[in-house]
């Protein structure tokens, strides 16, 4: 730019000649992180690759001793004792919020700073991930404070597995700041995943939901125990299909963090399925209905922001 620039060179070897020799810490803030996150990835696909040989090896170990029961090859539904998800949740949301903070943080302050010279329209491309590296943040605090705040549940089943045409049944074994809760709703459903890469989807293609008021005694301190019932059609999807998920939710309104509580359910068909259970098959003698609170479609409308009304003649 028409200035004067002192070159450090060495006579014999030119190519070691340098125009600027401090340190660019712009330079430095930007390789840096990229180092450390693909160090990072390589070394987590490593430690990945051999659990997951363990966890083959454990499973062909389970499919040996029990090959007509598909039920019986996870050691947690074995027992009938299934942890939350809570804890992977947690990993999950830990790790990709460090790796896309690693990489987006660097980037955009590299174009924020005065010695690159980004126009408006850099900026204005980039200034969103590093936001969205902000709410990922704010995900993992929230997902950290839920756990310290009520642990981790558990969900003891007292049918393994859930029966396609039959019955699934348990309880989850709660915090008992649940019970300062006008009740925790409870939501058995079954998703199915078709696809894979881009053109994957997952839906859902059953569902139902209960609303719990009266708990059951653990016999655990700090814990009460969330009644599970629920009557499960002859034409839904077996988890033996690799596509299908079942899973338990569990959700109570509570000041501050409400309490989440999420379980991976075995879903079969076995020699105790019928094949005339419909989703109207439940009536009221139903075991479960003690514990239920009975809610008006009216009330469970007007809480999605729904206003019903009846037409006149």
């Amino acid at each position: 730019a028409g200035e004067s620039v002192t070159c450090y060179c060495v006579p014999v070897e030119t190519r070691r000649s340098l125009l600027v020799r401090r340190l660019r810490w712009t330079s430095l803030l930007f390789h840096v992180p990229f180092v450390a996150a693909f160090g990072l990835v390589g070394f987590g696909l490593l430690i990945g690759a051999v659990y997951a040989h363990h966890k083959t090896v454990r499973l062909e170990a389970l499919q040996a001793a029990a090959p007509e029961r598909p039920w019986l090859w996870r050691e947690d539904w074995k027992l009938g004792v299934v942890g939350s998800t809570g804890r992977d949740r947690l990993l999950a949301a830990g790790y990709g919020g460090f790796l896309w903070n690693v990489l987006a943080w660097p980037i955009a302050l590299l174009l924020w700073s005065d010695e690159a010279e980004t126009d408006w329209l850099g900026i204005a491309v980039v200034s969103p991930f590093p936001i969205v590296g902000v709410g990922l943040v704010a995900c993992l605090g929230r997902l950290l404070v839920q756990r310290r705040r009520y642990g981790e549940s558990k969900l003891r089943l007292a049918t393994v597995p859930g029966v396609i045409g039959g019955r699934l049944t348990g309880a989850i074994l709660a915090p008992t700041a649940v019970t300062e809760a006008s009740g925790v709703r409870v939501a058995l459903l079954c998703r199915r995943t078709t696809g894979d890469g881009d053109g994957e989807k997952t839906r859902v293609v059953w569902q139902e939901e209960r609303k719990i008021e009266r708990m059951l005694d653990s016999g655990e301190p700090g814990r009460v125990g969330v009644p599970v019932a629920f009557t499960i059609p002859s034409d839904c999807l077996s988890t033996a299909d690799n596509e299908v998920e079942w899973k338990l939710t569990a959700h109570a309104k509570l000041p501050g963090v409400d309490y989440e509580a999420q379980f991976v359910v075995p879903v079969f068909r076995t020699a105790d399925s019928k094949n005339d259970v419909t989703a109207d098959s439940g009536t009221d003698s139903e075991p479960e209905n003690e514990f239920e609170q009975t809610v008006p479609l009216n009330r469970l409308l007007a809480e999605q922001g729904i206003a019903a009304a009846e037409l006149g003649p």
